[in-house]
């Protein structure tokens, strides 16, 4: 008889966990004009006054279009300002605006609350695991992307 691969549903659990992350994040932001695929942006950008676009994608594995995208609809929103290089007019400069600081607040407080719900039980250690296997799993799903045909990085 064939020995079968134990099956342990990490992409069952990771599916659902995104999916119900991405609902809560939306149901915050709703009366923002964003929704839960914007806000990583927007906190990134308030963070890093001036990352370029490019750059930008990168520190999240999102492709450039996803990141424009996200972009257009901040500035539209009127919470980022696109400015020119000085050096490269090619390279986009990105900046928070005063009308976003109230959003990038709600963003982080959103954030900490969703941590800490589900993080609900949880020891220190308990957290420390999680986050320690959830970035093997993403270096690990980096790598196998990196190596295969059509990955990424080709």
């Amino acid at each position: 008889m064939e020995q079968t691969e134990k099956h342990y549903h990490l992409l069952k659990y990771g599916s659902i966990f995104y999916r119900l992350t991405q609902a809560y994040f939306n149901e915050r932001l709703k009366d923002t004009g964003i929704g839960a695929g914007q806000q990583y942006f927007l906190d990134r950008i308030a963070r890093c006054p001036g990352i370029a676009v490019t750059k930008l994608a990168q520190t999240a594995v999102f492709d450039n279009g996803t990141s424009a995208r996200a972009v257009k609809k901040l500035a539209d929103e009127g919470y980022v300002t696109i400015v020119p290089d000085e050096c490269d007019g090619r390279v986009k400069r990105l900046y928070a605006t005063e009308k976003a600081e109230p959003v990038v607040a709600l963003i982080r407080e959103m954030k900490r609350e969703w941590r800490v719900r589900i993080t609900e039980g949880f020891s220190e250690a308990d957290k420390e695991a999680a986050s320690a296997l959830l970035k093997r799993l993403c270096d690990n799903a980096m790598e196998a992307m990196n190596h295969e045909p059509g990955g990424i990085n080709e």
